[in-house]
């Protein structure tokens, strides 16, 4: 977190986010790819900020003036938000009022989340409702906070405004996901979890969503081993894994997730 202040500033590009209005600026290197999360929660007028690379052009996905977020640290619609994938290399975070009337004071905070937080990582990121099917790859690179066991990871990230709206990722039946529980002799019990980039930590995990849910994988077995979660997540950047408790990969599945 960074306190800092556009007064005295003055206007010195690019011109491809923002026109004329003064601008101050904090630089960060990356040295491997990363997705990175900034905002300008809580500051007390209408913020806009983006993102430069090392030839100073406007990273594109970069450049927000309205987060439209009142939850979660934010305190108005017009501060500002954005999260972007980024290869390793050297960045410049720029802070500017919207209007050439909008300066002063600011609070900005960065957030950061390596493409090597699990064994598969997904560039695109997740958003509002919908569902994907995929098939579990890779090798553990990290333990759930709630079971054990060598699995595969896909990673997946998103963002959230935070405050007490709750997401909703799940493998159950009753919410739209799936997962082949048996193939042949081989068994597959997932599990998915929430780390926050915000905290540093894994701040949701389940294991056995249960039988209100119809939580129950296909090709046999009727116990109720698939994975939900639905509870609130911090502001910001975090990551969504799927996880699979005692094989390392292969598990078939289809996720359904709401982000808000």
């Amino acid at each position: 977190m960074v306190d800092g202040s556009t007064d005295g500033a003055t206007f010195d590009g690019p011109t491809t986010c923002l026109n004329g209005v003064p601008n101050v600026w904090y630089a960060f290197t990356l040295a491997q790819p990363e997705v990175v999360y900034v905002d300008t929660a809580g500051s007390t007028y209408d913020t806009k900020t983006y993102l430069v690379d090392a030839a100073g052009a406007a990273v594109p996905g970069a450049c927000d003036d309205d987060a439209g977020c009142t939850t979660g640290g934010f305190t108005s619609g017009r501060q500002s938000r954005y999260a972007v994938a980024l290869a390793a290399g050297a960045y410049t975070i720029a802070v500017s009022g919207s209007r050439p009337t909008d300066r002063g004071a600011f609070t900005l905070r960065v957030q950061h989340l390596p493409a090597s937080y699990g064994s598969y990582f997904y560039e695109t990121p997740i958003a509002g409702t919908m569902n994907v099917r995929d098939v579990l790859v890779g090798v553990s690179a990290r333990a759930p906070a709630c079971t054990v066991g060598a699995s595969g990871e896909d990673v997946r990230w998103f963002v959230s405004c935070g405050g007490a709206a709750s997401s909703l990722f799940s493998v159950c039946q009753a919410d739209g996901g799936a997962f082949v529980r048996a193939s042949g002799p081989t068994t597959y019990d997932p599990v998915l979890y929430v780390y926050s980039a915000l905290t540093g930590t894994q701040v949701q995990c389940n294991d056995d969503g249960g039988s209100a849910y119809d939580c129950r994988g296909t090709g046999g077995d009727s116990l109720h081993y698939g994975s939900r979660i639905s509870a609130s997540v911090p502001r910001g950047l975090s990551a969504l894994v799927v996880d699979e408790r005692p094989r390392r990969n292969g598990m078939n599945y289809t996720l359904h997730y709401e982000v808000r």
